[in-house]
């Protein structure tokens, strides 16, 4: 069984775990993110960071295989709050979770975000939503229905 390309007392090993912040709950990525994922280079290949975790465990994924989240926290690197299963399975884990109808800002947020002249990283952190969907806002592509107040 094929390892993790992340190797305990490595430089890349420290470097990856200075990016992760613990509480109590969810360990959560501080650093790079794709669609929500946290991302950490070896070399010069991008690895989703909770793929990379899982391989620290229990060796290589199989071929067809995700890595989901108990939590639901995609920055989550906390092994306890992952688990390996198909697509099929991480769609239905959503399903029970009634995730699909979840929302995650309120529309004075929005407005906020719209407003906020910081980097979009900032503001993603700060609200704990991928820089796509700042960008998006701030473009009116998302939340568009959300009105500025009129005085």
């Amino acid at each position: 069984m094929k390892g993790s390309p992340l190797k305990r007392g490595t430089k890349d090993w420290d470097r990856f775990w200075s990016k992760v912040k613990k509480g109590p709950g969810c360990w959560v990525w501080q650093a790079c993110l794709r669609s929500g994922y946290g991302q950490f280079s070896i070399g010069r290949k991008m690895i989703a960071t909770h793929r990379l975790v899982w391989e620290m465990g229990h060796g290589s994924i199989p071929k067809g295989m995700c890595i989901c989240h108990h939590c639901d926290n995609r920055k989550c690197v906390r092994p306890s709050h992952l688990f390996i299963g198909t697509s099929r399975d991480n769609l239905l884990d959503s399903l029970d979770k009634n995730l699909r109808k979840r929302v995650k800002l309120t529309n004075e947020q929005v407005l906020a975000i719209r407003k906020d002249t910081r980097r979009i990283s900032n503001i993603g952190r700060e609200y704990d939503v991928d820089n796509t969907t700042i960008y998006r806002i701030k473009n009116r592509t998302r939340w568009s229905h959300v009105k500025e107040e009129v005085t």
